[in-house]
């Protein structure tokens, strides 16, 4: 996995602020199961009140 660095923008869609974050899938990895465990894990997450996470 690499984390790299990009542009931050902060958005807002019917008066809700929101952040997107986007992924790309190394050949060889299939994406599905890789978006199962991110979830899992996202779902361990402690999440403030005030904050959701979608995932889509």
């Amino acid at each position: 996995m690499n984390i790299e660095d990009s542009v931050n923008t902060i958005k807002r869609k019917n008066l809700t602020q929101y952040l997107s974050v986007t992924a790309e899938v190394e050949d060889g990895y299939n994406a599905t199961l890789m978006s199962r465990e991110l979830e899992k894990k996202i779902n361990e997450y402690n999440i403030p009140d005030g904050y959701t996470i979608e995932i889509g």
